[in-house]
C-alpha cells in the first residue's frame, strides 16, 4: 500500500507541475 503511495504521489504532483507550467 505504502509503495503505491509513493508512485502515484509524484505523478500527481508532476501533473500539477505540468498544469501550471502550461497555463492550465
Amino acid at each position: 500500500m505504502a509503495d503505491s503511495f509513493q508512485n502515484e504521489v509524484p505523478k500527481a504532483r508532476i501533473n500539477l507541475k505540468l498544469d501550471l507550467h502550461t497555463g492550465g
